[in-house]
């Protein structure tokens, strides 16, 4: 890295087949929860401009985060790692 901080990266999945997968790199987390039917939410926190920051999205992928001014950004293409 170049700031030297460290990268991990988790994922567990339930008896449901939802999963959870959090991510920390350069200093931001992100975690993401997909539900069984690949909808879902997430956060992603740390000390980069906008954040902390919300994410939720459909079944399709298509979904928005909101950023912590209140500003949304559409995305669409979510797909479980």
């Amino acid at each position: 890295m170049l700031d030297g901080s460290k990268q991990e990266y988790t994922k567990t999945v339930a008896a449901d087949f939802s999963s959870d997968i959090t991510m920390t790199t350069l200093g931001i987390n992100y975690h993401w929860h997909f539900n069984a039917d690949g909808s879902g939410n997430g956060t992603i926190t740390g000390q980069g401009q906008g954040l902390p920051a919300t994410m939720t999205w459909d079944t399709a992928g298509v979904g928005v985060i909101t950023w912590s001014d209140g500003t949304t950004s559409p995305f669409d293409g979510v797909k479980t790692l």
